[in-house]
């Protein structure tokens, strides 16, 4: 201890220490509560030493206990441990005989797996069964099962008269504020009463739903277990019974409301087709008409495009007489050139004999003219009908250009927007008729959702009750009762220490 640095306070010289022991702690202790530091003799431990008459240097000073001084202790604790221990067993055994026998029985239900093995199938398997545990668990199907088995006027589940409810009656009579008198319903009670008895759970990772019910009558508990399993299953073909009905009215509502939409477009399409003066509401259809336009109107610029050539030809043939650059197609010019031809290749025969006739070759020649003559009028005729062909062609081209622009504007105009709106509300609501047509016929006949949940077994009458579990209830007791016993005894151990100390 640092001498120069002490004060008149213990604590603050406690903490002045080098090195603090327990022994100065108890010192210390000592010096606070006054009690000085004189030490009683005549005290002796287990071990026969002698100990000091403070309880806290006793405790830092005491030997350890040895196997013998426990074993001393519990010789001298028997009769509280075997005390305890057959206290044990008499409340086991009270418990066995006193309480009353509970038997279980067990119906497993199966739920068919859904098409498919991904997460999303498993998991929608997984909703299905905790779904159909807690409609077995429904006040619905408790319900049924109660009418099913009458089980109201059993004494097991008949109501009783809550002590607290006929207080409460009994309080509101006399501050004369008592209800008018109800018949009360009892179906709420006994049904809280079933339900007591009931257990629903999935079993692991299965398809598999067990369901177990519990009641003091062995039978019982198997018709009321095989009642819950039945009435689910009939509740849940109801329940689809249903829900196919409420499926097939909206089906029918819809179909019958897409026909409508679909009336309305059609005489919406033809109330705009009469207005536009056309017949064709189809883009494929305009487009098809816009081609033949096109190739019309390809056909008559070849035609015009011949008949100018002809009369080209025409027009050379009045400037050089040349019969060559011209072709005609009508049968008196076809003579007029064969006559022509022939006279001029008797004019040169005559002009080439020697002593020619002048008579005869100025007739020939006057054949010639003549023969010219007529063919310039047959070919001025047959140009003046060219001249009214191509006239009649360019008419058509311009007719048929009017009618592809007009075409194309009709495309462009805001009447064949709207007209291709009404035509595809149509199209879209034409489709969804024949579609909810195919989905009611498809519901009409189609089986059970439900029908792969079965009941894998009925269940049976247990032959021994599943409570009370006597070997639970004894190994419960016995170590209840070893506890108690093993603390008793460490209590009054204590208090003998105590005694002796003092």
């Amino acid at each position: 201890m640092k001498g120069s640095q002490q004060t008149e306070d213990p604590l603050d010289n406690y903490w002045l220490y080098e090195a603090p022991t327990a022994e100065s702690f108890i010192r210390l202790v000592r010096r606070v509560r006054g009690d000085g530091e004189q030490e009683t003799e005549g005290r002796e431990a287990m071990d026969g030493s002698d100990l000091p008459d403070d309880p806290l240097e006793f405790e830092w000073q005491a030997t350890p206990p040895t196997v013998a001084s426990f074993l001393a202790a519990v010789r001298r604790q028997a009769k509280t441990l075997l005390i305890c221990l057959a206290a044990g067993i008499f409340l086991a055994l009270a418990i066995i005989v006193f309480s009353t026998p509970m038997y279980a029985a067990r119906v497993s239900l199966y739920l068919g797996s859904v098409t498919g093995g991904d997460l999303r199938s498993e998991l929608g398997t997984a909703i299905d069964l905790d779904t159909n545990a807690e409609l077995i668990r429904s006040d619905e199907t408790t319900a049924a099962v109660i009418r099913e088995l009458d089980l109201a006027t059993l004494p097991e589940f008949a109501p009783e008269a809550s002590t607290l409810a006929a207080l409460v009656d009994t309080l509101r009579q006399w501050a004369g504020r008592a209800s008018p008198d109800e018949p009360a319903d009892p179906m709420p009670m006994v049904i809280g009463k079933v339900k007591k008895g009931l257990s629903v759970s999935r079993k692991g990772n299965t398809r598999l739903i067990e369901l177990r019910y519990s009641s003091v009558s062995s039978a019982l508990s198997a018709d009321i277990a095989n009642a819950f399993a039945r009435a689910h299953l009939a509740g849940a073909l109801a329940r689809d019974e249903e829900a196919k009905v409420q499926r097939i009215a909206q089906l029918e509502t819809l179909a019958a409301r897409a026909r409508q939409k679909a009336a309305e477009a059609d005489s919406n399409v033809r109330s705009l087709l009469r207005g536009t003066g056309r017949v064709a509401a189809d883009p494929q259809q305009i487009e098809q008409q816009t081609f033949a336009l096109r190739q019309q109107l390809s056909m008559l610029e070849a035609k015009a495009a011949a008949l100018k050539t002809k009369l080209s030809l025409i027009a050379a043939y009045e400037r050089t007489g040349d019969t060559s650059v011209i072709t005609l197609d009508s049968p008196a010019s076809r003579q007029l050139l064969t006559e022509l031809a022939k006279a001029r290749d008797r004019l040169a025969g005559i002009q080439q004999q020697p002593g020619s006739q002048p008579q005869s070759v100025s007739a020939i020649t006057d054949s010639i003219r003549t023969l010219e003559a007529s063919l310039r009028q047959e070919v001025r005729l047959a140009a003046s009908a060219i001249e009214v062909e191509l006239e009649t062609t360019v008419a058509e081209q311009e007719s048929v250009s009017d009618q592809i622009s007009q075409l194309n504007a009709y495309v462009a105009s805001e009447t064949w927007s709207a007209l291709q709106a009404a035509r595809r509300d149509r199209i879209f609501y034409d489709g969804a008729y024949q579609e909810y047509l195919r989905q009611l016929e498809t519901t009409r006949y189609a089986p059970q959702s439900h029908s792969d949940l079965r009941i894998v077994a009925d269940a049976v009458a247990p032959t021994l009750p599943s409570s009370p579990n006597k070997m639970v209830v004894l190994a419960i007791s016995l170590t209840l009762s070893i506890f108690v016993g093993v603390g008793l005894a460490g209590i009054s151990e204590w208090k003998r220490n105590e005694r002796v100390r003092v």
